[in-house]
């Protein structure tokens, strides 16, 4: 149950880019103390400190320098807390027995306000140490669904985006997104969750006990960065049959 490290970001990050209009990072900004520290104060209140500690240092690209003051015992007790409060997932390896720590954005863990230094400060972060995260299909469990799905919509959408999803989620973006090109449909029939973004990104997520579990399962598909051209396809037609005839 490893977080993704450091070793694989640093040849991970010579990807191609995912986004056309990437996020322009002000690097003054980000190197500003006084944002640093009230952005490590929200993260501990709202996530606890060891956690908040964990996170904050995975952004700024110091994880196994934090990681090494924990035992193994704590390293776990705390990942396991990051996972049950949305502030990462858990991703699916390539031989698919096994799965890894995935790091979410700060989005999916605090409530922003308009022109919130902090938060825009966090983001920021989070685009500059893990872009290289969102590209090609990534197969994840998460413990809650809604906000991974509003940080999508809020960072990729650049013209249209259409979801299906329940009241929730319905309500939540009506709160979150100003997008005017963003649609959402009510499906009343299931609590599946699907969308696509600009026709380049699609994502699904399912409950597997409905009723009885805020966990979910699903996958995001960056289709201009998979390899598969049949695979990418086969995604289109899923996402768009689950939104047209649900």
């Amino acid at each position: 149950m490893n977080l993704i490290i450091k070793d694989t970001i640093s040849t991970s990050k010579r990807s191609c880019k995912i986004k056309e209009t990437p996020s322009q990072i002000s690097f003054k900004t980000i190197d500003n103390p006084m944002l640093e520290s009230a952005a490590k104060e929200r993260l501990y209140n709202s996530l606890g400190f060891d956690e908040g500690k964990m996170y904050f240092a995975h952004l700024k690209g110091l994880s196994e320098s934090i990681e090494k003051e924990f035992s193994y015992s704590k390293k776990y007790r705390v990942l396991k807390e990051l996972y049950k409060q949305g502030a990462v997932a858990k991703c699916k390896t390539q031989n698919k027995e096994r799965f890894t720590y995935f790091v979410l954005p700060p989005s999916c863990i605090l409530k922003y306000e308009n022109k919130d230094k902090v938060s825009q400060f966090l983001e920021d972060l989070y685009y500059q140490e893990f872009d290289w995260q969102w590209k090609g299909f990534i197969e994840i469990t998460l413990s809650k669904d809604e906000p991974l799905i509003i940080a999508l919509l809020k960072q990729f959408t650049e013209k249209t985006s259409e979801v299906i999803g329940d009241r929730d989620l319905k309500e939540q973006m009506r709160n979150e997104l100003s997008h005017e090109g963003i649609t959402m449909k009510e499906s009343y029939e299931s609590k599946k969750k699907a969308g696509r973004i600009d026709n380049k990104i699609f994502f699904e997520f399912t409950k597997p006990f409905d009723d009885f579990s805020e966990e979910s399962s699903g996958y995001i598909a960056f289709a201009e960065s998979m390899p598969s051209a049949e695979m990418i396809v086969k995604v289109k037609n899923r996402i768009q049959a689950i939104l047209h005839n649900e």
